[in-house]
């Protein structure tokens, strides 16, 4: 498949993605449109997928990105992307979970961002064996969150996280992951998402309350949900 050419946050990138990799999604666009970005910024892009948001980071000035994932075939995938838009001089790669990034590259960072897979399984759809890497999130949605917050909360030095998450975990769970760790949210974007057509059946099949708690609404004959970047500190 040969490289794409696309704008994301007003930003121009060139991007390969393999099948296992995630590549430019609602998601990832969300966190991109609300990252703060400066000159000053030295970005950990967690669970980087093809690495959008690093690249964007990189295109919006930032002076350096470690980007993480466990996939070998991401960072594959980082490495092409960052060589295809010229922005390898101010990047790193690591792999492995998030948990084994060398400390000293976290105390050195500003910023940590992170679209993680929150499809909660228990609502039934059934994906794709290869993209279930980046979405599943356990029955609950927070079978990756839950370990990202308890990482982050033990941090000796923590910078802010920005995480993108969806409102299919359920109102208000994900704020309280965060408080339970003594941590604060502050919202930084909001907005709607269509659902996925595969998703449709599995959304018209709960009741009217369970839809409400997901932030389910139908608009124009089509169903959404709502995404929100939310940026996590130390309480």
């Amino acid at each position: 498949m040969p490289p794409t050419r696309l704008r994301i946050a007003g930003r121009p990138l060139v991007l390969e993605a393999a099948p296992s990799v995630p590549a430019a999604g609602l998601f990832s666009k969300a966190l991109c449109a609300a990252l703060p970005v400066t000159p000053a910024t030295r970005l950990v892009d967690v669970g980087c997928g093809s690495g959008v948001v690093g690249l964007v980071a990189l295109r919006a000035g930032a002076a350096h990105v470690l980007f993480n994932d466990l996939q070998r075939a991401a960072v594959e995938a980082v490495r092409a992307n960052l060589a295809l838009n010229g922005l390898g001089g101010r990047a790193d790669v690591w792999l492995g979970p998030f948990q084994s990034i060398p400390p000293e590259a976290v105390r050195e960072a500003t910023l940590l961002a992170f679209n993680p897979p929150q499809f909660p399984t228990a609502l039934g759809e059934r994906f794709p064996a290869v993209e279930a890497t980046f979405r599943d999130g356990g029955p609950d949605g927070l079978a990756v969150v839950g370990p990202f917050l308890d990482w982050l909360a033990g941090l000796e030095a923590a910078p802010p996280a920005v995480v993108v998450l969806s409102s299919l975990l359920g109102e208000g769970r994900a704020r309280d992951e965060v408080a339970q760790r003594g941590l604060r949210a502050e919202e930084l974007r909001r907005e709607a998402a269509p659902v996925r057509p595969a998703l449709r059946p599995v959304v018209e099949a709960l009741s009217e309350a369970e839809r409400r708690r997901r932030g389910l609404r139908r608009e124009d004959g089509a169903w959404t949900k709502r995404l929100s970047v939310l940026r996590v500190t130390r309480g």
